[in-house]
């Protein structure tokens, strides 16, 4: 009997060991497939494939340490630093001798450092202990170089950047970041020496030529950057993309979105599934105020590119200026997940919270905002305002009073103070407030038309009628103010004034209807 069981298990054991190795062989070579597949796709610089093939190896095989610290690099290449991050920890965890490793978490807390100042002591661990297996190595000392620029420790920087380029004198990029100094030293010609420096020794260096159209973008040479570009396109056009991307934020930020549009163009015919053309798409159209097509484009970057930040941000511009006020909200706290250090997103979304009357959650937002930039008058002005929503208004005041202090010239403070005191019954301080905002910005039709009703409505006509008059400029927005001098001369019962004044509102502007009320009003009495 034990024979016979012995000659039926045996052959099915040898068949089990059989299939189980022949199934880590066929995980073992598929795993190396994927993995040589991604390898060939970094060479190619398409990174978003290699992020596919490295992720199917790692699935194959967590414990891929190589494939896990390719997939980081994919990921750092493609600024998904998050993920990067964690890949690249994954990969040292599994072999902590992979000392390149350091050096791209290096590099990645750099990146991250420009928001969260901590992560700067971040870098600064992980090149050490680079520099520890690799001394005097010019990239290490380079990106060192550069976490100290970040800090503002001038001194350390030039330190490292000078040992960058004493160890490797023909090494481009040190000479770069070596600019990147001079120019935070407020040193714009000693930046350009550096350039011409790293020029003289490779002429054609598309690091060292972008790095020069970008000082000529900095100085407001936008059509000596724009040839400078083109220029950089003729020597390789593998860098059509990036230079045309860079053509096309020119003539958005000159104000040119038919020609930054045709760029755009240009950019999808030759990479339709990339997000940058879409980008500068929906930037023209929303440039043109065009918020439909805008929206459509930009959502259309971010499907291609999820990790673009400023899609997000115009995005969310282009809901608010739709009215969409809750997916711009959406949107845009999205831009304040991944950029707090951006006070202007805390201070739209506490505007969009006040239009909704999320009062509450309004004055947080801008609180945050305040304590990126306390010296922003704008935001100490609208968090006034959402105090005044809340009817606490000895908060409100003192909003108000610093918005004042910070910025003398923001109308927009003087004129809710006024409101206010108007509120109270304090009319001289109304007053005061309404004819200061007036003084500033006496082209403003709003505040005119505040100061002269609230004289209407003290009955001083007079005084009304004069603040008309020194508005006056002779062209069709009169049509407003000759309204306004209708009903002052109709207070002081001067009728046969206050029919001319009317008259004289309409023949400016004939579709306007007020003047029309206002003179049948007349007849009626």
């Amino acid at each position: 009997m034990h024979k016979r069981l012995k000659s039926i298990f045996l052959p099915a054991a040898i068949f089990m060991i059989v299939v189980f190795v022949t199934g880590c062989g066929d995980t073992a070579s598929t795993r190396r497939k994927h993995y040589e597949k991604g390898i060939a796709f970094i060479k190619e610089g398409n990174y978003r494939g290699a992020i596919i093939e490295f992720r199917n190896a790692v699935e194959k095989d967590p414990n891929f340490f190589e494939a896990r610290y390719q997939l980081g690099v994919a990921y750092f290449e493609t600024g998904q630093l998050d993920p990067s991050e964690k890949e690249l920890k994954k990969a040292l965890k599994l072999q902590p001798s992979l000392v390149d490793a350091h050096l791209y978490l290096g590099r990645l807390y750099l990146i991250k450092g420009y928001y969260d100042r901590k992560k700067l002591d971040d870098s600064i661990i992980e090149i050490e202990a680079y520099l520890n297996k690799k001394p005097g190595d010019s990239e290490a000392l380079e990106v060192m170089g550069a976490v100290y620029i970040a800090k503002k420790n001038f001194e350390k920087a030039h330190s490292f950047l000078d040992r960058a380029i004493k160890n490797d004198p023909d090494k481009i990029s040190p000479y770069i970041t070596l600019a990147g100094l001079y120019l935070q030293e407020k040193k714009p010609e000693r930046a350009r020496e550096e350039i011409n420096r790293a020029l003289s020794k490779d002429g054609k260096s598309i690091k060292a030529l972008y790095a020069l159209c970008d000082l000529e973008k900095r100085e407001d040479r936008y059509e000596e950057a724009t040839r400078c570009y083109k220029n950089i396109i003729e020597i390789d056009r593998n860098q059509e993309l990036t230079a045309y991307t860079k053509i096309g934020f020119i003539q958005i930020k000159t104000n040119r979105p038919d020609e930054a549009l045709r760029t755009a163009e240009y950019i999808i015919s030759k990479n339709p599934k990339r997000a940058e053309g879409y980008y500068i798409k929906g930037l023209s159209f929303y440039r043109k105020n065009n918020f439909n097509e805008a929206i459509a484009n930009l959502q259309l970057a971010i499907k291609f590119n999820p990790g673009l930040i400023g899609a997000y941000y115009f995005l969310g511009l282009a809901l608010y200026a739709k009215g969409d006020l809750e997916q711009a909200r959406t949107e845009l706290q999205k831009v304040a997940a991944a950029r707090p250090d951006l006070s202007d997103i805390r201070l739209t979304l506490g505007l969009i919270n006040l239009k909704k009357g999320w009062t509450d959650e309004a004055i947080k937002e801008i609180n945050r905002a305040i304590e990126k930039d306390p010296d922003n008058a704008f935001a100490h002005n609208l968090l006034g305002t959402a105090y005044m929503v809340k009817k606490e208004y000895d908060m409100a005041l003192k909003e108000m009073r610093k918005a004042q202090e910070l910025d003398p010239k923001l109308v927009d403070t003087y004129m809710k103070r006024g409101k206010y005191y108007l509120m109270m019954g304090e009319s001289s301080a109304a007053e005061k407030e309404f004819r200061t905002a007036l003084n500033i910005n006496p082209d403003q039709m709003e505040i005119r038309a505040t100061l002269v009703l609230f004289l209407i409505k003290e009955k001083r006509y007079d005084n009304a009628i004069k603040v008309c008059r020194e508005g006056m400029r002779n062209d069709h927005a009169d049509a407003f103010l000759y309204n306004l001098l209708g009903l002052a001369y109709q207070g002081k019962k001067d009728i046969s004034s206050a029919m001319s004044s009317f008259e004289h509102a309409i023949s400016l502007v004939p579709n306007f209807i007020a003047p029309y009320m206002n003179m049948a009003g007349l007849y009626l009495s």
